[in-house]
């Protein structure tokens, strides 16, 4: 599979919405972005920004941004110029989305929510998390009959399965699974995996609910709608709180340590939005 062909799915996902929902804010020029430690940050004309995950593997970086927009930065994706350009795209999609959010009367979305609250879960379902998030598998482990993490980092398998009631599983071994599962929850992080990640999604593709979450998923959802997924949760960032958030991403933090240092919660409050 080509570079263009394993990023394309995602690249032409990020345009669509872009040049439709989103249309009023993918032509905004951007006015700060980088890929920090943990997470890149874009910051949007206007004060708009967004985070996503920093990808092991960053492949070609864009070197110029001073004239770049949200669209733009998709279409590299689509190009197929690796996991920098897509993490970099999908931070100003989710900045775009903030404005969507702060800018609609009413927007689709459910605030401060529990993931276990959204998604539907029925006694004897069999539920694969992609991506060890401790916090999402302990609160569906007393929740289905079954839970499979499937992580890619021996680092992290160890830590999962320090859980009790969890089935830990690397990305060979959880391809056999997938087809038997009725929940599919993944990391945000997933889509800076294209290749394998589609593949995840294929096998499966019977499962009621897929739900993608994280502060990478904080886009609109008619996005998760065109990767084929049921729903998404991110994280909601008021234009009042970006200036802090970027000094803490350059310092290697991220949104959840943000969180956890914050004396007034709901600070970068949950949100959840059906695809």
């Amino acid at each position: 599979m080509s570079s263009r062909d394993e990023w394309g799915w995602l690249g032409k996902a990020l345009r669509s919405v872009l040049d439709s929902e989103l249309r009023r804010w993918g032509g905004l020029r951007l006015v700060d972005a980088f890929i920090g430690p943990r997470y890149s940050y874009v910051e949007l004309d206007g004060g708009l920004c967004g985070v996503a995950y920093s990808p092991r593997e960053t492949g070609r970086v864009v070197e110029e941004l001073e004239h770049a927009t949200p669209r733009y930065l998709a279409r590299l994706v689509e190009r197929g110029l690796g996991g920098g350009a897509a993490s970099l795209a999908l931070a100003a999609a989710n900045a775009a989305t903030m404005a969507w959010i702060y800018e609609t009367p009413d927007p689709p979305i459910l605030i401060e929510a529990r993931l276990s609250d959204f998604i539907e879960l029925r006694s004897g379902d069999v539920v694969a998390v992609i991506g060890f998030m401790r916090g999402v598998v302990e609160e569906l482990v007393n929740r289905a009959s079954k839970v499979y993490v499937i992580e890619l980092s021996e680092e992290l398998r160890q830590e999962a399965s320090g859980i009790s009631g969890v089935e830990v599983l690397g990305a060979e071994d959880g391809m056999k699974v997938l087809p038997q599962v009725s929940v599919l929850v993944a990391t945000g992080s997933a889509l800076l995996y294209p290749a394998i990640f589609r593949q995840q999604l294929a096998k499966a593709r019977n499962a009621r609910e897929r739900v993608i979450v994280g502060p990478t998923s904080s886009f609109h959802p008619r996005l998760a709608r065109l990767l084929g997924l049921t729903g998404l949760g991110g994280v909601y960032i008021d234009p009042s709180l970006c200036r802090i958030l970027r000094w803490h991403v350059a310092g290697g933090g991220g949104i959840h340590s943000l969180r956890r240092r914050s004396s007034k919660p709901p600070l970068l409050p949950r949100f959840f939005a059906r695809a």
